[in-house]
């Protein structure tokens, strides 16, 4: 929603929002101008196809991450995943100087980590079928093709990479857990999501459900038992068992 506004505001300047949003070092230290840090990611550009097609793949990638975290209750992993791709490629940014918004940049890391992370992954590049593995090159071959912002993926490459080998493979290989996540942040997301009371009532209100259910069950197992028993009492002194809408107005079943 925030990347639309922005788009809109810079296709339909009703406000001058472009100099304020920007990522300017020295006015963000030394003016304490933070936003920028944040909304320099905001910015795509005008309404056009690439708007359209940045808008489909960073939906896709952000529901994929979004969906993997609630399947594992891990809503920290998914908020330090995010902070720390923004940290790195703003890391680079300051020190090569190279623009002034990044958002395919996060985009391409984002593509680039979730190819690290589940390579085997079918994918399809305008139909052309393939790998995950290798979605982040073919989008590099793209921008070659196409005359496209080849050293901003490159970016998005690195930093996807930094966070991948120092999150996934260092903790792996050499035991170092250089990226932690601190406690307040999974106090914050992670455990206080786990108090749910609506799924609370839901579950009360299925265990009552199944013992109503158990309970009519067995009066209903009990009284079959009942009339199987009485059944046979009547078979054996020779009499038909009588129907008991019918009994006792001189009809039989």
């Amino acid at each position: 929603a925030s990347v639309f506004v922005t788009t809109f505001l810079i296709s339909y300047p009703l406000i001058q929002i472009v100099p304020y949003f920007i990522l300017d070092f020295e006015l963000a230290i030394y003016k304490l101008q933070i936003w920028r840090f944040l909304t320099n990611f905001f910015i795509v550009g005008k309404f056009s196809i690439s708007f359209l097609f940045f808008m489909i793949m960073m939906y896709q990638q952000l529901m994929g991450l979004e969906g993997k975290a609630i399947s594992s209750r891990k809503y920290s992993e998914l908020a330090m995943m995010l902070f720390y791709i923004i940290f790195f490629l703003l890391f680079i940014n300051f020190i090569i100087q190279y623009k002034v918004f990044m958002s395919l940049e996060l985009l391409f890391a984002l593509i680039y980590v979730d190819s690290k992370r589940d390579p085997e992954k079918p994918v399809s590049l305008w139909g052309i079928k393939m790998r995950n593995a290798y979605l982040p090159f073919a989008f590099l071959g793209l921008s070659v093709l196409t005359g496209g912002d080849l050293l901003g993926d490159i970016i998005g490459i690195i930093a996807g990479h930094i966070f991948y080998y120092l999150s996934d493979i260092c903790p792996v290989t050499f035991g170092l857990n250089i990226l932690r996540t601190p406690s307040f942040v999974v106090n914050w997301l992670d455990k206080a999501s786990l108090y749910r009371p609506s799924a609370t009532i839901t579950n009360s209100n299925e265990q009552g459900t199944r013992n109503d259910n158990n309970s009519f069950r067995n009066r209903w197992d009990n009284n079959s038992n009942t009339n199987n028993n009485n059944r046979g009492n009547n078979e054996g002194q020779g009499n038909r068992p009588g129907f008991s809408a019918f009994q006792g107005r001189g009809s039989t079943w």
